[in-house]
Order: C-alpha cells, then sequence, then structure tokens
C-alpha cells in the first residue's frame, strides 16, 4: 500500500495537514504527518543545536522505524529541503516525490542559498531571539487572504530554529533514478516559480496552482486530488 509522509514548512507542525489527512485516509491511503522536532506539539523540544539533519533524521527514522515502503514524499516549502534528504537516505523505500511549493536543494545548498532575499527576512525575524529562533512569517506575506486561515496558521505556528534555514542539505544527492517528481507551483506570491520552470526542463510534471503559499490550508480538497493523481504518473 502506498504511504503517503507529509513533511510541514517552517513554523508548521502536523497541524498544517489535518484536512488532506482525513481525506487521503478516508479514500484508503496509508499516511504520515510527522510534526519536525522543536515545532508545534513538540515545541517543548527547541534547543538552539536543532538544524536541517536534526528534521532529515526525524523523518528518516520514522519511516525505518514504522517499516515503511511504498512511500511518496510530500515536502511544503521547507519540507522539500527535508525530504531531499530522506530520499538520499532511503531511496529503496520511495516510490515518489512531491514538492508544494517548496525548496529544491542539491548538497551543498541551503533555504537561504536558493532565496537569497531570504537571509536578511529570517534575520530580522530572529533578532528578539538573540539571532537563535526565527518569530513566525506573517501569512499574509505570503499571499493568504482568508480571515479564518490566517487566524489558524497565526495562531498554531511557534517559532523556527534559523540553524534549519542556513546549513546546507548534507549528501548523498538524492537518487536519479526516473522516481517521478511533481512540483505544485502555488501562484500566491510565486516565490517559487523558477523552480517549477526548471522542473519543467527535466521533465517533472508542475501543476500550477491558482492561490496561496498553503494549499493544505486553504484548498485541501485540491490539493487531496493532486497528490492522488501524482500516483498515476
Amino acid at each position: 500500500m502506498t504511504t503517503f509522509v507529509l513533511v510541514h514548512g517552517a513554523w508548521g507542525g502536523s497541524w498544517c495537514w489535518a484536512d488532506v489527512t482525513k481525506q487521503l485516509s478516508t479514500q484508503g491511503y496509508d499516511v504520515r504527518a510527522p510534526t519536525l522536532t522543536g515545532l508545534a506539539d513538540r515545541s517543548h523540544l527547541l534547543r538552539t543545536d536543532i538544524d536541517l539533519s536534526t528534521h532529515i533524521t526525524d523523518v528518516t527514522r520514522m519511516i525505518e522505524w514504522e517499516d515503511l515502503s511504498d512511500v511518496v514524499l510530500v515536502g511544503h516549502s521547507y519540507g522539500g529541503m527535508v525530504i531531499n534528504g530522506v530520499w538520499a537516505a532511503l531511496p529503496e523505500r520511495v516510490t515518489g516525490i512531491v514538492y508544494i511549493d517548496a525548496f529544491v536543494p542539491d548538497p551543498g545548498q541551503s533555504s537561504v542559498d536558493i532565496l537569497p532575499w531570504l537571509n536578511d527576512v529570517f534575520a530580522d525575524l530572529a533578532r528578539p531571539s538573540g539571532g537563535y529562533y526565527m518569530d513566525p512569517l506573517d501569512p499574509a506575506d505570503l499571499g493568504v487572504e482568508d480571515e479564518s486561515a490566517l487566524s489558524l496558521i497565526r495562531e498554531m505556528s511557534t517559532p523556527m530554529p534559523i540553524a534549519c534555514m542556513r546549513e546546507p542539505l548534507p549528501g548523498p544527492d538524492r537518487p536519479r533514478d526516473g522516481t517521478p517528481i511533481t512540483f505544485i507551483n502555488c501562484t500566491r506570491p510565486g516565490n517559487f516559480a523558477d523552480t517549477a520552470s526548471a522542473g519543467r526542463e527535466l521533465g517533472w510534471t508542475v501543476v500550477d496552482l491558482e492561490g496561496d503559499h498553503f494549499p493544505s490550508i486553504t484548498q485541501p480538497d485540491v490539493l487531496t486530488r493532486e497528490l492522488i493523481q501524482t500516483l498515476n504518473h
């Protein structure tokens, strides 16, 4: 049975996927939506030494301990960094990759290498903590217009270690074995349009989704359909 492993973005948690998880489960799919260390329901574990490698290990160990196979890795935003590390670590268990408005790094690249203008943004968000933890970015700056979604995201988001955004993706590289890749490009504000264009040139399936950066919250029905559709690619 295909297992969707849903990896949230910065400041998020498993709560980001609640509606999508419910819909996928109702349709008979196995779903995991882990919360990364130091965030949301695991925010009591927040430490200065948490970084990208910590989060890659979170997901890698979950897959190994639960002996999951036929895994479709789904990464939203920062979650794209995480799933590339997981994919490289467990290539034999992964049968599909879905990036949702996400960073897609090569080894040696960090989030701020991919979008350098974010370096100053993140530094400003981390200043109140002495440079260790970023306060949540306002979802209105990421295209969210729905008031209920704005309220939910603002209420549930928790600080994020800035080291996660600055640590380069460790090697080895992700496999180049023909594993199907889908990139869902959210058009508002369109920060990952260049990644989507590069993906098209590489032969990925690229879906332009009209809407904001948080489709799991604002368009869960549409996103669920797109995730299921990736199984046909």
